[in-house]
């Protein structure tokens, strides 16, 4: 089987990218897909690449390079594993957020998915008049007032809401 070195070793993201929960779900969430995506192995995380099953058909026993659709078995064994070792051991407390690790590695991301994306009106609501309810406060500099503001806007954002630029100038 032919694997590099830095396609076998998972990497551990920094402690503020490792999975808490929801708060942290977007950067965790971009970081573990930069680390796929720079192995090759998007297809595992996806699903698409499929494990064999027997009866096998391969004409020749020889390594497939990593981005292979049609891996041999042990090679989907190893770059599953390696998939779903990214994912996992970057989540702080993968037992209390009920990750399943004896699932292969697109059963594991999609929960995770489906947990963290789901829409919730009531969090959209909140950021929402967090947002709206920001004023600038004299005792702090405009860069200041502009920087909490986007970081409303994104919070907003990362629950799935939306928000639009009005002007209230007269004409």
């Amino acid at each position: 089987m032919s694997t590099s070195q830095s396609i076998v070793t998972a990497p551990r993201f920094p402690e503020a990218k490792q999975l808490v929960g929801e708060e942290n779900w977007k950067e965790y969430k971009r970081e573990v897909l930069l680390a796929v995506r720079s192995r090759s192995l998007m297809g595992y995380l996806e699903g698409t690449i499929l494990q064999p099953t027997p009866p096998y058909s391969f004409t020749t026993t020889t390594p497939t390079v990593i981005y292979s659709a049609i891996p041999l078995p042990e090679e989907w064994v190893a770059r599953n594993a390696i998939t779903s070792s990214i994912i996992i051991t970057n989540i702080v407390d993968p037992v209390g957020l009920g990750v399943d690790e004896s699932k292969d590695s697109p059963a594991i991301w999609n929960a995770l998915v489906t947990k963290f994306e789901r829409r919730n009106e009531q969090k959209i609501h909140l950021a929402d008049s967090a947002l709206r309810k920001c004023s600038y406060k004299s005792e702090s500099t405009m860069e200041e007032h502009e920087k909490r503001m986007r970081n409303l806007l994104k919070k907003l954002h990362d629950v799935g809401g939306t928000c639009t630029l009005t002007s209230n100038s007269a004409s």
